[in-house]
């Protein structure tokens, strides 16, 4: 909202899964062969890996291409998500590879550790403290989730268990043979009901009753034909089959169905899809609303004094901010350490938006407008688009691909782009907006199709269908300097005081917060908002705006931009002085506590143990790697992360402070270069 910063114009974001040219004989559903790698169309050859149906209503969050991964590139039908790490189990070999979710989108990104299981387990599914496998036959196993062992094996009393889903409502197993109905059985293997399905080719199955409010549905991803895979969705209660959508391969039998799934990661309900021996897709099935922050203010330490104007942070761990002359920061450490990155210019940057710690669009605006790209972390950028005469005010994505530019009016019409490819091309085609108005950068707020960006008479821009069209909204503001939205239904937008929405931006009410001058950040989740001023106070409401109270005061610089994590719960702000404030669980210590290198990896003890409400943690490592360390209740969900960064050979200590948690049984687990190892400790207050 900074513009031209409003001061200069006061002058003026279960599952079994398989692989490509995978050959089923479907003669002899059960006569799976070893797919056979062809690089035909691998990851490079330009080919687009998966094509989402004409009409597909699911945008992409991640595409994970494993076309060309030595690993992955046979047998491999398990696609699970769980505590942060996605499950690859080849069904013709008895290895489980884990990847982390660090690639773009929040997909697989580096391989954090490889297991053996029992084998040939054609799809996986989890109930939040065990992972199960079907190997094709009326056998269900129960894993350990850390070690893939066989804890528990059941028989199923009706049909095979080529796939399976978990539903927690029944607290039973969906499950399927490759044609066939689709049975239900509780944990003592008993049958309870079944759905008729005429399908012939199910491979993955997975249960969902999040992405429609008191409605379960499963979906079944099935190979259709040789040159199709079918997604169907059936209502649970009713049997109906309700939505088809069929899935063009890029040849015949390359990336067939295997598994399926749908879990909730972050703020977004995925279902994850895996295409044989090719990929594996993250499909947005539905937005669940950020997590609500808790913690304390502290500041971090930027590395300028020069004004940052906005701040874009993918996760709790990477966060992007840039500012005048063409500053650009990073962090991918919570704020721990901020590094300054090639400018792309001299001109200010006055928005970014940051898929992940890599990839990256920063706007630029001065005589011209630029957009610039980096796919390396900001060491090189290249400028995807330019316009003379105007201002870029605002970039958001809805997806890994699908994005919206808009910025002041060239011509007596809104500047508006739209990108299909990451932001590396742009299109204005169609989206023609007459408008005598300006914008306001960081104005814009977007959740999945629905976009609204702020303008200088006090309107908003609406969207609903990703700009295919759009609509104005009248506020009371005589300026909407930055707009968020806690739900679907109730938002607010900011000028010289708020205004609050209960139907979608369709009707605004004025509402009295605390403190005077323009407002310049909102963000919240659930009844909970943030709200700055072009001061150093953040405003804080805990009940929908019905009392405001100031919540921390900076030490000096005003507020330009605030923002929270797309997938977590860590606020950040950014000021004029190039301060920045941080809002979550407070950083652990983290240091190298030797600088001989030890002989083996090693975790130790917490100490003190019991402890309140802060412990110390010692570990070892032989050599560097990737090191994960995360701390887990007795239900077996993460409640918070130590590490996750590549660390030299040495010895360490990390902090773990607890005051946010309960008295009780933890866990925590290390993880690098296969090793894995996991110690108990007890908090009391």
């Amino acid at each position: 909202m900074l513009k031209k910063s409003i001061t200069i114009m006061a002058l003026l974001a279960f599952v079994a899964i398989g692989f490509v040219g995978f050959v089923h004989l479907t003669g002899d559903p059960n006569a799976d062969k070893s797919p056979v790698f062809s690089t035909e169309f691998s990851q490079n050859s330009g080919v687009m890996d998966t094509i989402p149906p004409s009409g597909f209503p699911y945008p992409t969050v991640f595409n994970f291409n494993h076309s060309t991964n030595p690993t992955l590139n046979a047998g491999t039908v398990g696609a699970l998500w769980f505590n942060g790490k996605y499950y690859f189990n080849r069904w013709n070999s008895t290895m489980v590879y884990r990847y982390n979710d660090n690639g773009p989108g929040g997909g697989p990104g580096t391989i954090a550790d490889s297991m053996t299981y029992v084998g040939s387990c054609r799809d996986l599914a989890c109930d939040g403290t065990f992972i199960y496998g079907g190997n094709a036959s009326t056998t269900l196993y129960r894993f350990d989730p850390n070690t893939m062992a066989t804890l528990k094996t059941f028989t199923l009393t009706g049909g095979q268990t080529r796939a399976i889903a978990w539903d927690p409502n029944r607290k039973g197993f969906w499950n399927t043979g490759f044609s066939g109905n689709i049975f239900l059985h509780d944990t003592n293997g008993v049958l309870v009901t079944q759905i008729t399905s005429a399908l012939i080719g199910k491979y993955g199955l997975a249960f969902d009753s999040t992405s429609t409010p008191g409605t379960a549905f499963l979906w079944v991803w099935d190979q259709t034909s040789t040159t199709q895979n079918g997604l169907y969705k059936y209502h649970i209660q009713t049997g109906a089959l309700v939505n088809t959508y069929l899935f063009t391969l890029t040849g015949t039998q390359i990336g067939q169905a295997g598994g399926c799934e749908v879990v909730a990661k972050g703020s977004q309900l995925l279902l994850l899809c895996n295409y044989q021996n090719f990929a594996l897709c993250g499909y947005k099935l539905a937005d669940l609303g950020h997590a609500v922050p808790t913690g304390t203010w502290t500041e971090q330490t930027s590395g300028t004094t020069s004004a940052l104007y906005s701040i874009s942070a993918p996760n709790d761990n990477v966060a992007w901010a840039v500012g005048a002359a063409g500053i650009v920061y990073t962090t991918t450490n919570k704020g721990a350490n901020w590094v300054a990155k090639t400018n792309p210019s001299t001109t200010d940057n006055y928005t970014v938006f940051a898929f992940d710690a890599n990839n990256a669009i920063v706007t630029a605006s001065g005589t011209t407008a630029y957009a610039y790209k980096t796919t390396n972390g900001g060491t090189n950028w290249t400028t995807v688009l330019t316009q003379v005469g105007g201002f870029f005010d605002d970039v958001q994505f809805k997806d890994a691909n699908n994005g919206i530019l808009y910025g002041d009016p060239v011509g007596g019409r809104w500047t508006i782009f739209k990108t299909t490819n990451a932001g590396t091309t742009w299109d204005s085609t169609g989206m023609y907006v007459a408008t005598t108005a300006a914008g306001w950068n960081n104005s814009m707020y977007m959740n999945n199709n629905t976009i609204y960006f702020g303008t200088n008479n006090g309107t908003l821009v609406y969207s609903t269908n990703f700009g295919t069209s759009w609509t104005i909204l009248t506020t009371l503001q005589a300026n909407t300097y930055v707009t968020w939205f806690n739900t679907p239904s109730i938002g607010l937008t900011g000028g010289a005081e708020l205004n609050v929405t209960t139907n979608g931006g369709a009707n605004w009410t004025a509402m009295t917060s605390v403190g005077t001058g323009n407002i310049s950040g909102i963000t919240g989740a659930s009844t909970s908002w943030w709200m700055t001023r072009q001061t150093t106070a953040v405003n804080y409401s805990s009940n929908n705006g019905t009392a405001w109270t100031a919540q921390y005061t900076a030490p000096a610089g005003n507020f330009f931009a605030l923002t929270m994590s797309r997938a977590g719960a860590t606020i950040w702000g950014v000021r004029s002085n190039g301060g920045i404030s941080r809002y979550g669980q407070p950083l652990v210590g983290i240091g190298n506590g030797s600088t001989e290198a030890p002989a083996t990896f090693s975790l130790s003890q917490n100490y003190p143990n019991p402890f309140n409400p802060t412990t110390k943690i010692n570990y070892a490592l032989p050599k560097s790697g990737l090191v994960t360390m995360k701390v887990y209740d007795i239900l077996g969900k993460e409640v918070a992360s130590l590490v996750n960064e590549t660390k030299t050979a040495g010895n360490y200590t990390v902090e773990f402070n607890a005051s946010n948690l309960s008295s009780g049984i933890y866990f925590y687990k290390i993880s690098v270069n296969g090793f894995n190892e996991v110690k108990k400790m007890t908090l009391i207050k």
